[in-house]
Order: C-alpha cells, then sequence, then structure tokens
C-alpha cells in the first residue's frame, strides 16, 4: 500500500513539474489581460511577447496584441497582429472577434466597403452577435449617404464652394440651400435680414 502512494505521489509529481510551464504561461497571460483592462498598455503589450516565446496559444497572444496595438492608436500594427493571428488559429470565436476588429478599424478610417465586408465576415462566423449586425447597418448607411452625395454633387449646377466643412455640415448646407435659394444666394446681403447682422 504504502508503495502504491509512493508511485502516485512519484507520477503526481512528474506530472506537476511537466505542467509548470503551461501555468506559468496562463499566468502570464492573466498577467497581460489584467494589465490590459488597467489601461496599461505598454505592460500588457510586453507580457504578451514574453508570453509569445512559450509559443503556446499564440494565436490568441497574437489577438491580445493587436488589440494593445490598436488601443495605443498605431492600427497598422494592430491590423498585421490580427492578421498573422489568423494564420495561427481556427478558432470561429477568435476569427470572429478578429473579423469584427477588422471592421471597427476600417470605419473608423473611413473605409466603409471594406468595414462593411469585414462585419459581415464576422457575421458569417457568428450570425447572432448583434452588435456586428448594428455595425454592418451603419455600414450600409455610410455606403448609401456616400452614393446620394456623389449624385448630389454631380446634379447641381452650382459650383462647390472652396470652403472644407464636415459631413454633417454639408449634409444641413445643402438641406439649406434646397429649402430656402434665397436665403444664401451670393445677392442675398445683410441689410436684407430683419435684424441686420450676419448670423
Amino acid at each position: 500500500m504504502a508503495r502504491n502512494i509512493l508511485v502516485a505521489g512519484n507520477i503526481l509529481l512528474l506530472l506537476m513539474l511537466a505542467s509548470c510551464s503551461q501555468i506559468e504561461s496562463y499566468v502570464k497571460v492573466i498577467e497581460g489581460n489584467y494589465a490590459f483592462s488597467r489601461g496599461e498598455y505598454k505592460e500588457a503589450n510586453w507580457v504578451y511577447i514574453q508570453s509569445l516565446k512559450a509559443a503556446q496559444y499564440s494565436d490568441r497572444l497574437l489577438y491580445n496584441l493587436g488589440n494593445v496595438y490598436h488601443s495605443l492608436g498605431e492600427s497598422e500594427a494592430a491590423v498585421e497582429e490580427w492578421q498573422s493571428s489568423v494564420a495561427a488559429s481556427r478558432d470561429p470565436e477568435l476569427l470572429f472577434r478578429i473579423a469584427f476588429n477588422r471592421g471597427v478599424i476600417q470605419y473608423e478610417r473611413g473605409n466603409y466597403q471594406n468595414a462593411y465586408n469585414n462585419f459581415r465576415e464576422a457575421l458569417r462566423l457568428n450570425p447572432e452577435d448583434l452588435e456586428a449586425k448594428a455595425n454592418l447597418e451603419f455600414c450600409l448607411r455610410k455606403l448609401n449617404l456616400s452614393e446620394e452625395e456623389q449624385n448630389a454633387r454631380v446634379s447641381t449646377d452650382t459650383p462647390q464652394d472652396s470652403v472644407e466643412v464636415s459631413d454633417d455640415a454639408g449634409r444641413i448646407l445643402e438641406y439649406v440651400k434646397r429649402s430656402s435659394p434665397t436665403l444664401l444666394s451670393p445677392d442675398h446681403n445683410a441689410e436684407q435680414s430683419p435684424s441686420g447682422r450676419d448670423w
């Protein structure tokens, strides 16, 4: 009986020693995730890079590195890390998250067609995700607005002003021009306004 306990104890000790490296890599990833959640992106970056040396769960670590880079405003580096993660992974949940995040970056850049394609890929992987559905709809709206604005610019006979305005301000100005053509016409001067001054 004592011999069986000794053998079982030795086997348990060998298993614990063999899995120490796995436990250490788990602890490192948790440490990196905790640093990321506190907004300590440089610390999280360093921990994830150190964890990559163990080469376990590299797909998730690369994904996490991409998230760190995106949080630091380095979207090119983020996309590269996510692309490396895609090449190393077959996990549909991770692939969904990567497609979703790439869609966010493309939307932030104003590349609405690419954002639409990425959100559509994310929904192919997880059709139930409401956030991806909403983002896909935002992309469609932006694409439709861009198409309408291009059509409006081509159809108007008036020359465009040289002043740069935001999209929302431009739409408001176009609406005002259409609804009250005399208000913004060049021959309309300040003396004609009831208050006698510019607004």
